[in-house]
């Protein structure tokens, strides 16, 4: 994540990682990194929670709008 940050010239305070697994959410945190977990695949809420989440959406349709907020309470 950190090469990928790199390349295309944005740091962690302006990046948002989602995913749907534990393993998503920890390699976001170790990137320092915002983290948005998603429940439409693989984990429950509780383990992505656990995980670290800065927050938790059910629907794709809600995905803009938590980063939206993430990144304005960031700034």
């Amino acid at each position: 994540m950190g090469k990928a940050m790199s390349e295309t010239g944005v740091d962690a305070k302006s990046t948002v990682m989602n995913g749907d697994t534990f393993y998503d959410i920890e390699i976001a945190r170790n990137a320092r990194t915002l983290e948005i977990g998603v429940t439409w695949d693989y984990q429950h809420v509780e383990e992505l929670i656990e995980a670290g989440a800065h927050r938790i959406v059910n629907t794709y349709d809600q995905l803009p709008q938590a980063i939206d907020d993430l990144l304005r309470a960031k700034a």
